[in-house]
Protein backbone atom coordinates (compact mmCIF):
# COMPACT_ATOMS: atom_id res chain seq x y z
CA UNK A 1 0.00 0.00 0.00
CA UNK A 2 1.11 3.54 -0.50
CA UNK A 3 2.14 6.06 2.11
CA UNK A 4 -0.74 8.26 0.96
CA UNK A 5 -3.38 5.60 1.55
CA UNK A 6 -1.85 4.72 4.91
CA UNK A 7 -2.07 8.39 5.96
CA UNK A 8 -5.71 8.61 4.87
CA UNK A 9 -6.74 5.47 6.75
CA UNK A 10 -4.45 5.62 9.80
CA UNK A 11 -3.83 9.36 10.14
CA UNK A 12 -0.02 9.13 10.17
CA UNK A 13 2.92 7.92 8.12
CA UNK A 14 5.31 5.57 9.94
CA UNK A 15 7.68 5.28 6.98
CA UNK A 16 11.34 6.14 7.41
CA UNK A 17 11.67 7.18 3.76
CA UNK A 18 8.95 9.80 3.24
CA UNK A 19 9.41 10.62 -0.44
CA UNK A 20 5.77 11.04 -1.45
CA UNK A 21 2.28 9.65 -1.24
CA UNK A 22 2.81 7.19 -4.11
CA UNK A 23 5.73 5.42 -2.43
CA UNK A 24 5.16 2.19 -0.51
CA UNK A 25 4.68 2.39 3.23
CA UNK A 26 7.38 0.66 5.27
CA UNK A 27 8.30 0.25 8.94
CA UNK A 28 4.97 -1.42 9.70
CA UNK A 29 4.40 -4.74 11.42
CA UNK A 30 1.92 -7.47 10.59
CA UNK A 31 -0.19 -6.19 13.52
CA UNK A 32 -0.07 -2.65 12.10
CA UNK A 33 -1.35 -3.94 8.76
CA UNK A 34 -4.14 -5.89 10.47
CA UNK A 35 -5.27 -2.65 12.18
CA UNK A 36 -5.04 -0.84 8.84
CA UNK A 37 -7.19 -3.50 7.16
CA UNK A 38 -9.77 -3.35 9.95
CA UNK A 39 -10.08 0.43 9.50
CA UNK A 40 -10.09 0.16 5.69
CA UNK A 41 -12.86 -2.44 5.81
CA UNK A 42 -14.90 -0.31 8.21
CA UNK A 43 -14.48 2.76 5.99
CA UNK A 44 -15.26 1.05 2.67
CA UNK A 45 -17.78 -1.58 3.72
CA UNK A 46 -15.68 -4.18 1.87
CA UNK A 47 -13.66 -7.09 3.23
CA UNK A 48 -9.97 -6.73 2.38
CA UNK A 49 -7.30 -9.08 3.72
CA UNK A 50 -3.70 -9.91 3.04
CA UNK A 51 -3.20 -12.67 0.47
CA UNK A 52 -2.36 -16.13 1.74
CA UNK A 53 1.11 -17.50 1.11
CA UNK A 54 -0.24 -19.60 -1.76
CA UNK A 55 -2.06 -16.62 -3.33
CA UNK A 56 1.05 -14.46 -3.01
CA UNK A 57 3.20 -17.16 -4.63
CA UNK A 58 0.68 -17.60 -7.47
CA UNK A 59 0.60 -13.85 -8.12
CA UNK A 60 4.38 -13.47 -7.89
CA UNK A 61 4.86 -16.26 -10.44
CA UNK A 62 2.38 -14.74 -12.86
CA UNK A 63 -0.48 -17.11 -12.22
CA UNK A 64 -1.10 -19.56 -15.02
CA UNK A 65 0.87 -17.40 -17.46
CA UNK A 66 4.27 -18.09 -15.88
CA UNK A 67 5.07 -21.25 -17.91
CA UNK A 68 7.66 -22.23 -15.32
CA UNK A 69 9.29 -18.82 -14.99
CA UNK A 70 9.84 -17.59 -11.45
CA UNK A 71 9.30 -13.85 -11.97
CA UNK A 72 6.06 -12.46 -13.37
CA UNK A 73 6.05 -9.80 -16.06
CA UNK A 74 4.39 -7.17 -13.89
CA UNK A 75 3.86 -4.90 -16.87
CA UNK A 76 1.50 -7.37 -18.53
CA UNK A 77 -0.08 -9.27 -15.65
CA UNK A 78 -2.74 -8.28 -13.19
CA UNK A 79 -3.57 -11.21 -10.91
CA UNK A 80 -7.31 -11.71 -10.63
CA UNK A 81 -8.88 -10.98 -7.30
CA UNK A 82 -6.21 -8.59 -6.08
CA UNK A 83 -6.63 -4.84 -6.20
CA UNK A 84 -3.95 -2.28 -7.05
CA UNK A 85 -2.79 -2.28 -3.42
CA UNK A 86 -2.04 -5.99 -3.44
CA UNK A 87 -4.95 -6.82 -1.16
CA UNK A 88 -7.30 -9.70 -1.72
CA UNK A 89 -10.94 -8.61 -1.81
CA UNK A 90 -13.16 -11.29 -0.31
CA UNK A 91 -16.74 -11.14 -1.50
CA UNK A 92 -19.51 -12.69 0.62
Amino acid sequence: MTQGLWKIVMGDNPSKFKKGDNYPVECVSWNDVEKFLWKLNAATGKHYRLPTEAEWEYAARGGNRSRGYIVADRGNYSPGGFDALGFRLVLP
